[in-house]
């Protein structure tokens, strides 16, 4: 029997074993084919140490990995642009997602994945640049599955968005892309103000997740280097890791004293004295005094160490 061609879209290194245990989560015997397409919002980042990076690992055949600094299409803006009516609504149908299509076609004409037919596609929440959107006019057949790690994804899927994010999806005459399904490390919602209408949900097994990270060493070796250091330097000290979010997100628009005050209390709650407390910031968080002011206010002693650099970037 013909192995299914899985496309796994991915951003960083975690985004990639996150969307690996989504795939092994439904497919547990692994009998799949799957091409790596790496891409991000962020059109300025350098892509050469994530790709280097995932070339090392054991689970994908480094030939099947590829990457495109994908371009908005004009057609999108013009697009946007028209009058919402019935002629623009004929013009679009017969004339203007023809020549979208043609343009998404030459924008990704260059990346290995050009004319390969997939029957699923898993992309992060964190769509990148619309690709995942246009991915959907090249394979209109495809299942697309969301992957990811919780909440944000969950609302992406939703049919109960705010008004900002409406006008955001919006493109007049289609919408950015929604999942036919969802396989989310947390799938969790925090009350009825996310409508999933009908999207199925499933929770990652966890454990394939660990796994996959434990048995890839080739791609570990700056964080095995990291915690071999920490241990040695602090042998006798009990070691705790805070993973912090965007609190001043629109969904909690918490001022920096709240979630200084947050972050303190869980620190106070569940760390004991004379130990180590390493700090894993959120990606899209940019306060760079929260470290300093954390360790004044904390009441105990307590050693806060951040990431390297060269590991947040994974």
């Amino acid at each position: 029997m013909r192995k299914k061609r899985i496309l796994l879209q991915c951003q960083g290194t975690i985004y990639y074993y996150m969307g690996l245990a989504a795939i092994f989560t439904k497919y547990p015997k692994r009998n799949v084919e799957i091409d790596v397409l790496f891409s991000s919002a962020k059109t300025s980042l350098d892509y050469t140490p994530f790709l280097d990076a995932i070339k090392k690992s054991s689970y994908v055949n480094k030939d099947n990995i590829y990457s495109i600094h994908f371009k908005k299409p004009k057609m999108y803006l013009k697009i946007s642009s028209l009058e919402k009516n019935l002629k623009n609504n004929i013009k679009f149908i017969c004339k203007y997602k023809r020549e979208l299509k043609q343009e998404i076609k030459n924008s990704i004409e260059s990346c290995g994945i050009y004319n390969k037919k997939y029957s699923e596609i898993y992309f992060c929440h964190e769509q990148g640049n619309l690709i995942t959107t246009s991915l959907k006019f090249l394979y209109p057949r495809a299942k697309f599955i969301a992957y990811g790690d919780g909440m944000g994804l969950i609302v992406g899927a939703s049919t109960k968005v705010t008004k900002i994010d409406r006008e955001k999806l919006d493109f007049k005459f289609f919408t950015e892309i929604k999942p036919n399904e969802v396989v989310s490390l947390l799938p969790c919602t925090f009350d009825e103000s996310v409508d999933l209408n009908r999207v199925p949900v499933k929770g990652t097994n966890k454990e394939v997740l660990v796994d996959l990270i434990r048995n890839d060493p080739n791609l570990q070796a700056e964080l095995n280097d990291f915690t071999a250091e920490i241990t040695k330097n602090y042998p006798d000290l009990k070691k705790s890791m805070l993973l912090m979010s965007k609190l001043d997100d629109k969904r909690f628009l918490m001022s920096d004293e709240d979630q200084i005050n947050i972050y303190l209390d869980l620190i106070n709650k569940y760390c004991p004295d004379n130990s180590i407390l390493i700090l894993k910031d959120h990606p899209g968080h940019d306060n760079n005094q929260l470290v300093e002011t954390l360790q004044q206010k904390i009441n105990k002693n307590i050693k806060l160490i951040e990431l390297p650099l060269s590991i947040k970037d994974y």
